[in-house]
């Protein structure tokens, strides 16, 4: 059942291992490729688990479905130093995550406006994602 809104902002957070290290934030677009240049069935794997954590906290959230379209929103809270288009990157994820979870419809130009980020440096690694309705 969809819900009539003016903003929803909800706030992802994701885990993966990298040259056997753990980390609590998105994948960069550099260690995705990296990843995906040594197997790629290891990067597939990685995109599922990402996505799969995006869906999975919507559903803890109670995320509601939204109809139409919107404008998101990627607040990136970060720690490193990576450049911000390697951070961006995991937006993929994120909307893929949405989809899954039924809170956006598709993710094609029939259902986003814009899309937009900014970088924040923070103490700890997650993003907050707004999606308001055009």
């Amino acid at each position: 059942m969809a819900v009539v809104y003016s903003m929803i902002k909800l706030t992802f957070k994701c885990s993966f291992r990298y040259k056997g290290k753990a980390y609590n934030r998105f994948p960069t677009l550099n260690e995705y490729i990296n990843i995906e240049r040594g197997n790629k069935i290891a990067s597939a794997r990685l995109k599922k688990d990402c996505t799969e954590q995006v869906y999975w906290q919507c559903k803890e959230l109670k995320a509601k479905s939204v109809t139409g379209m919107v404008d998101v929103h990627f607040e990136w809270h970060v720690t490193g130093r990576h450049d911000p288009d390697n951070i961006d990157f995991a937006r993929k994820f994120i909307l893929d995550g949405l989809v899954m979870a039924n809170v956006l419809k598709d993710d094609s130009q029939q259902y986003i406006g814009y899309l937009s980020s900014e970088i924040v440096k923070d103490t700890d690694d997650y993003v907050v994602v707004s999606l308001r309705k055009c």
